[in-house]
């Protein structure tokens, strides 16, 4: 998957393995990327390679 593709905040959340009021939680803490055109919440594949990383980048 290409860091220009979206995926939305229930695909997300299946992905890390949390709860949907959890990712609500890390975006609020800044401790997600987030995007929202048109209003909803999205994230890269890269933003949860990070998060799942304790917040670092994969190479780092």
């Amino acid at each position: 998957m290409k860091d220009s593709l979206y995926i939305s905040l229930n695909e997300a959340a299946k992905i890390l393995g949390i709860s949907k009021p959890t990712l609500y939680r890390w975006i609020k803490q800044k401790k997600i990327n987030f995007y929202k055109p048109g209003g909803k919440i999205f994230f890269t594949e890269a933003d949860l390679h990070k998060a799942m990383n304790g917040g670092k980048d994969a190479a780092g």
